[in-house]
């Protein structure tokens, strides 16, 4: 899946974890294999979205063994939003886009609120987060050098970084914590059960 996200170039996918519809087919299978968890049927309207699926997914029992399946999915979610493979997929997609003739297009064609805009990206991507400093100025002058067409769409995809960097962490670290419950009951469940036979003298 990652290699071919990379190698499309497409800058923003979102990955997620199979979610039982309720009263889809899915959903009635499901049921009547006896997979569902109890709190599977969820109200669309009332739980929080996540665009990644990790609070929703899973709401049933895998085939596969469930913590398999989370480390997969965390592995995907951080490998494609590292910063280095989001930016570089950003500039490969911005030298993809169509390039028209640059009749008529100018710095005049810039309106005061995307002049104000502009700026904010700037502060937002060079002072407010350092870090991230280096893959953007590579990724102006990247497009600015081969495609200055594109170069309005790609300031504002590289913002969307700003917010999708942190919100990706954290999706990560809810899935990890998921990833350690399950390991923290396999070690201690066998555990408990050896001991509290030893101790009745079973």
């Amino acid at each position: 899946m990652v290699d071919f996200i990379d190698a499309a170039a497409i800058t923003y996918a979102a990955p997620g974890l199979l979610l039982a519809l309720p009263k889809t087919q899915l959903w009635r299978r499901l049921a009547q294999e006896g997979r569902l968890h109890a709190d599977s049927d969820i109200q669309l309207d009332k739980e929080p979205c996540n665009p990644f699926g990790a609070v929703w997914g899973l709401n049933f029992e895998t085939k596969r063994p469930r913590r398999d399946v989370l480390v997969d999915y965390v592995t995907v979610l951080e490998q494609l939003y590292s910063q280095d493979k989001f930016f570089e997929r950003l500039r490969r997609e911005a030298l993809s886009v169509a390039r028209p003739r640059l009749a008529g297009w100018s710095l005049r064609n810039f309106r005061m609120r995307e002049v104000s805009a502009t700026l904010r990206i700037l502060w937002q991507m060079t002072v407010a987060r350092p870090e991230l400093r280096r893959h953007f100025w590579k990724t102006v002058a990247d497009c600015a050098l081969h495609n200055p067409v594109a170069l309005r769409v790609a300031l504002v995809v590289a913002a969307t970084y700003v917010d999708l960097g942190p919100f990706c962490a954290e999706v990560s670290r809810q899935v990890r914590r998921q990833i350690a419950l399950i390991d923290l009951a396999e070690r201690t469940k066998p555990r408990l059960r050896s001991e509290f036979k030893a101790a009745s003298g079973a």
